[in-house]
């Protein structure tokens, strides 16, 4: 009797365990995904964007206010990517 009483402690303590790694996986995915969508909102994009053309008109930057000329991809003080 006291063998079944200490092997379902083991398997309940397996359990919780189990469930306990499972919602720290959850916790860095779910970090992870806060992550990017910051990322993306900042860069005005995914992190895949890759353009090649440039500005097709000068503008502002949106990061640092400075003047950006017409076909650069990136802010020259910030280096903030179009």
């Amino acid at each position: 009797e006291e063998a079944e009483e200490e092997a379902a402690a083991d398997e309940e303590a397996e359990e919780e365990a189990a469930a306990d790694e499972e919602a720290e996986e959850e916790a860095a995915d779910e970090d992870e995904d806060q992550m990017d969508a910051a990322l993306a909102k900042l860069t005005g994009g995914g992190a895949d964007d890759s353009g090649g053309e440039g500005l097709a008109e000068e503008t502002k930057c949106p990061i640092c206010n400075a003047d950006v000329a017409a076909g650069m991809t990136k802010c020259p003080v910030c280096s903030y990517t179009f």
